[in-house]
C-alpha cells in the first residue's frame, strides 16, 4: 500500500488534501480564538451612551469593541415585521421573546448601497411566557425614542420545523431574506423607551446586563471542532482513495492469477 501511495498521482492529492487540511486548522484556530476567555470592555466604554449611528452601520461587521454599547435612538417599529422566538428564559422561567423590526432615524450603510430598501434593526421588545401572548402582541408604528443596548447577532438555524412565524435563534440573515431589509450585525434590548410608540402592553422587558468579564463562547467553541473535523476528514478521505486504488489492485492480480492458471489445472484434471 506504501508503493501506492507514493506514486506521483497520490502525492498530488495528499498534497491538495494537506492544503485544505491547514486552511482548516487556520479556521479552527481562528475560532479557537474567538471562543477563548476574554476580558469584558471597560464599563466607561459600555456605559457612556452614544448615538447609534455613530455606532453601527448597516451591512458591516460589529466591532469587538462596540458589543453591548448603550446606544440612543430614535425611530419607527414595523409592526408587521415580527417574529416569536421560543426557549428563552427570565427569571428561572421558560417564555418567548417578541422581536420586532426597527427603523432608526438617519441610519446609514457601509459598503453596500441602499438600492431603496429600508434599514432596520431587530428590538427584542419583551419577554412573555404565554404563546398566545407573544404572537398577538403588536407594536406601535408611531415614533419613539430610546436608550439601548447592542448584542451581537445570534448564528442562523433551519427554521422548516418551526411554527409560522417564530424562529429559533435571532438571525439578521434569515430575517434580511424574509423582508428584503438591510439589517446590522446586531440586535437591541431596549432599557429605556419614550414617545408616542412607548408600548409594551402584556410584555416583560428582558434585562440588558453590561458584559461579563470572561466565560467561553460555547458556539464559536463547536465550530473550532468542527472545522477540526474537516482537516481530518480531508486526510482520511486521501487515504481511503489510495486503499480503495490497493484493494483493486490487489482483487485484479488475484483475478488474473486465476485466469492464467485455470487452463493448467483442467489438464492435470484430465
Amino acid at each position: 500500500m506504501l508503493k501506492v501511495a507514493l506514486r506521483p498521482k497520490w502525492i498530488g492529492v495528499l498534497v491538495i488534501a494537506l492544503l485544505l487540511a491547514s486552511l482548516f486548522v487556520v479556521l479552527a484556530n481562528w475560532q479557537f480564538d474567538r471562543a477563548r476567555t476574554r476580558q469584558a470592555p471597560p464599563k466607561s466604554a459600555t456605559e457612556t451612551v452614544k448615538p447609534f449611528n455613530s455606532v453601527a452601520k448597516a451591512q458591516a461587521p460589529l466591532p469587538a469593541r462596540d458589543a453591548y454599547q448603550k446606544v440612543s435612538l430614535s425611530g419607527n417599529y414595523r409592526p408587521r415585521q415580527q417574529i416569536v422566538i421560543p426557549a428563552r428564559e427570565l427569571h428561572g422561567r421558560d417564555g418567548y421573546w417578541v422581536v420586532t423590526m426597527f427603523e432608526p432615524d438617519g441610519a446609514t450603510v457601509q459598503t453596500v448601497k441602499r438600492r431603496g430598501r429600508p434599514i432596520e434593526i431587530p428590538v427584542v421588545r419583551g419577554w412573555t411566557a404565554s404563546e398566545h401572548e407573544a404572537e398577538t402582541s403588536r407594536a406601535s408604528g408611531k415614533h419613539i425614542r430610546m436608550i439601548a443596548r447592542i448584542q451581537p447577532i445570534e448564528g442562523p438555524t433551519p427554521t422548516d420545523k418551526m411554527p409560522a412565524g417564530q424562529m429559533a435563534t435571532l438571525s439578521t440573515a434569515q430575517l434580511v431574506n424574509k423582508w428584503d431589509v438591510l439589517s446590522y450585525a446586531g440586535y437591541l434590548l431596549p432599557m429605556s423607551q419614550s414617545g408616542p410608540g412607548a408600548t409594551s402592553t402584556g410584555l416583560t422587558t428582558v434585562p440588558a446586563p453590561p458584559p461579563k468579564a470572561g466565560g467561553i463562547n460555547l458556539q464559536s467553541l463547536f465550530y473550532a471542532i468542527e472545522w477540526i473535523v474537516f482537516a481530518l476528514f480531508a486526510v482520511y478521505v486521501w487515504w481511503r482513495m489510495v486503499r480503495d486504488e490497493y484493494l483493486r489492485e490487489i482483487e485484479e492480480a488475484e483475478m488474473a492469477d486465476r485466469l492464467g492458471t485455470a487452463p493448467e489445472e483442467e489438464v492435470k484434471g484430465t
